[in-house]
């Protein structure tokens, strides 16, 4: 199997949809959120946590099950905001949508498979094994006569375990990895026709996907299950052949079983090259030097349309189309959940032809089909020549700034530890020195659920082994076994970091750097390192030739580069720029309509030496108080300018608490979390609240918690 640009990992959910529309994936990692929230993706999204939890804990009784529900829609209150639904109608979703897992536990959680409810190693089975209680397992692929496999589950594994492979240039998040014995019936011979069947057992490690919908089998499911089979087999070391489907709203609470098929994998990975060579257009070096393997990006043609009032007809047109063109299908395209965003970049990307001059690459090729054209003119005649203009632009920046992310990340897997710690961008030779328990104001180790605690369930200490050497000295006179300072790179508190092993079990867990001294890093991160078992798995993925000790576990500790892509990004600039988007901005930001500002109510007149003037203006200068005169006077937006030293701070904290006089409510946000915390932390010192102290009114923070000082 060849696998093309390996390095660009694209995820199985993506590649599932692929074979429908290759156009459709591409947009999907393009621009994130695509589609607006629904209920459906909220309650799916709160059910996976409920099973998840209850798969992790053992746990199956109605009171716990209830409990993770609550808790599932108490984590969930910011989508239920969105869709307009109540905590009372949420959690009755989630438990009608529920009610499989009890029959799940009772058919499968098993050390044998089970037969009318009890666990079982005799074999032959007799006829009753179609019971409704026998664990069976669901195969489409079967006859009606054919015996049933049967399934147990053992063991739980992991629970949303994130791999990458660049041997398949794959990437997903497993809903579940289990260990599993599947129990096959064999190939009755001539004589024993009618004899009950005999069963041969296959103990291996299975994904999980949970669907929150009634048994379909469908094919994105299928594909999406068959493409976690190949990233179990290289993670564990296996060959996993088979995939499970759970749907929790079946009726009898049946797994249904998704064997790995030669052609449906073949089918998979050719629609994966092909997606694979579109996006590697977009990241690949310029044309006018050979590509090397730092992949060096050029931008001599990168310039914003902001900087030029007139641009050319085809600003911003790249050499060669990066998306593949529509299939213009009436039925597919309009159900789409991108079609926005596909619309959107027809608009200012129409050409699809790789042949196409450049002067003709505003021209529709393909043309707008006939069933499409209302829709399209809806969505984006709105959109005058100098906006698309400007979303090409500023798109292809986004796009160039891709490019070094995608360099960043490939040294995962193309540099050792070593040479990338030499980089200042990652540790090596980590060994665990103690997991912490309790770490901070709440119990981390698996006690935090929803979408705040995914990040930092578990918490670790490493130190440097006691056999690593030095990959370079950090002066002339140090010796290369002396112990190196983790503070001489560039990783720092806070930065998101992902654990490995070399060679092979890539970003083992993600999360977050919470301490670092020149001799400790203490990490929070998502997943739980079982030092016993990962030692198993490394035995299995080392060559017999490998003598290396086994006595330690030794792990490397990178910087995540991709942690935060440029999806959002580009979504955000995109929202600009969808009918019934954000028009006053489109206006503002792109158009550079002229803010407008009139006359503060009530008005704005302050003298300091007036006894009656506010304590949080008295202090401010002239100039800090013509600034705070120009934000109240805005109707638009104001920008303040200052230097280093001027005040800033001070203003913006005046500003707050003049404004809370007001009446107003205020949001602030900045492009770090530090940065909110020294406004917060000025109005804090200030004082103004009660007793002298504090703010004199209430502040909701928002936040990763592990980024947050306060």
């Amino acid at each position: 199997m060849i696998i093309l640009h390996p390095d660009l990992l694209l995820t199985a959910t993506a590649l599932s949809n692929a074979p429908q529309c290759k156009r459709k994936p591409i947009l999907s990692s393009l621009v994130r959120s695509t589609s607006d929230v629904t209920p459906a993706l909220v309650w799916g999204s709160m059910l996976h946590e409920v099973m998840q939890r209850c798969l992790t804990e053992d746990r199956w009784e109605e009171t716990f099950v209830d409990r993770c529900i609550n808790e599932a829609v108490l984590g969930g209150l910011g989508e239920l905001v969105k869709i307009g639904l109540s905590e009372d109608i949420a959690r009755t979703e989630v438990a009608e949508r529920a009610k499989g897992m009890k029959l799940f536990k009772d058919k499968y959680l098993s050390q044998e498979p089970k037969v009318c409810g009890k666990s079982t190693s005799n074999f032959p089975l007799s006829s009753h094994v179609r019971s409704q209680s026998t664990a069976i397992l669901t195969n489409t692929r079967s006859g009606a006569s054919d015996a049933p496999s049967l399934l147990a589950i053992t063991k739980l594994l992991d629970i949303e375990e994130d791999i990458w492979s660049p041997t398949f240039g794959l990437k997903g998040k497993l809903d579940a990895t289990v260990q599993g014995i599947i129990s096959d019936p064999s190939s009755p011979s001539s004589s024993s026709y009618r004899a009950p069947p005999s069963y041969t057992q296959t103990n291996t490690p299975l994904p999980l996907e949970l669907k929150t919908g009634r048994s379909l089998a469908g094919m994105e499911h299928r594909a999406q299950t068959m493409l976690y089979t190949l990233l179990l087999s290289e993670r564990y070391g296996v060959d996993t052949k088979d995939g499970l489907l759970f749907y929790t709203q079946s009726e009898g609470g049946e797994i249904v079983r998704v064997p790995r098929g030669r052609n449906e994998i073949r089918g998979l990975m050719s629609a994966r090259n092909e997606m694979a060579s579109y996006m590697w257009r977009r990241v690949r070096k310029g044309k006018s030097k050979a590509m090397d393997l730092d992949m060096e990006v050029d931008i001599e043609d990168a310039s914003p349309g902001v900087s030029n009032p007139n641009p050319p007809a085809n600003s911003g047109i790249e050499d060669e189309p990066f998306l593949p063109p529509p299939i213009d299908d009436e039925r597919a395209c309009k159900r789409c959940y991108a079609l926005d965003t596909c619309l959107l970049f027809r608009k200012t990307h129409p050409n699809h032809s790789s042949s196409a001059p450049k002067k003709k690459r505003l021209t529709y090729d393909p043309p707008i089909p006939a069933f499409l054209a209302p829709i399209f003119d809806a969505k984006t005649e709105h959109l005058s020549s100098k906006q698309t203009a400007f979303f090409r632009d500023w798109e292809r920046l986004l796009a160039l700034e891709e490019r070094d992310l995608v360099r960043f990340k490939r040294e995962l897997w193309t540099l050792g530890a070593g040479e990338r710690e030499k980089r200042g961008r990652c540790f090596s030779g980590m060994v665990v020195n103690r997991q912490i328990k309790n770490y901070g104001a709440a119990d981390k180790t698996g006690g935090v659920w929803g979408k705040e605690g995914k990040i930092h369930r578990y918490t670790y200490s490493f130190i440097r082994s006691g056999r690593w050497v030095a990959p370079f000295p950090s002066s002339p006179t140090q010796s290369p076994t002396s112990k190196l300072s983790l503070l001489n790179g560039h990783l720092n508190t806070g930065d998101p970091i992902t654990v490995s092993i070399e060679p092979n079990l890539l970003a083992l867990a993600r999360g977050y750097i919470l301490e670092l001294n020149p001799e400790e890093v203490v990490i929070g991160v998502d997943h739980v390192l079982d030092e016993s078992s990962l030692k198993e798995r490394v035995q299995r993925t080392r060559s017999a030739e490998d003598d290396e000790d086994d006595s330690e576990l030794v792990f490397r500790i990178d910087k995540d580069e991709l942690f935060g892509s440029m999806a959002r990004v580009r979504s955000n600039l995109a929202q600009l720029f969808y009918a019934g988007g954000d028009a006053k901005r489109l206006s503002l930001v792109v158009d550079l309509r002229k803010p407008i500002f009139s006359a503060p109510t009530p008005p704005f007149v302050v003298t300091p030496s007036n006894p009656s003037t506010p304590p949080h203006l008295a202090h401010l200068n002239p100039s800090q108080l013509d600034a705070m005169h120009k934000v109240l006077s805005a109707e638009d937006y104001a920008l303040i300018l200052g230097m280093p030293g001027t005040g800033k701070t001070t203003v913006i904290a005046a500003l707050i608490r003049e404004l809370v006089r007001r009446g107003k409510t205020v949001l602030l946000s900045s492009y770090t979390h530090s940065a909110v915390d020294t406004i917060l932390m000025k109005l804090e010192n200030e004082g103004g609240g009660k007793d002298g102290a504090g703010a004199s009114f209430g502040v909701l923070r928002l936040g990763n918690t592990d980024k947050v000082c306060l």
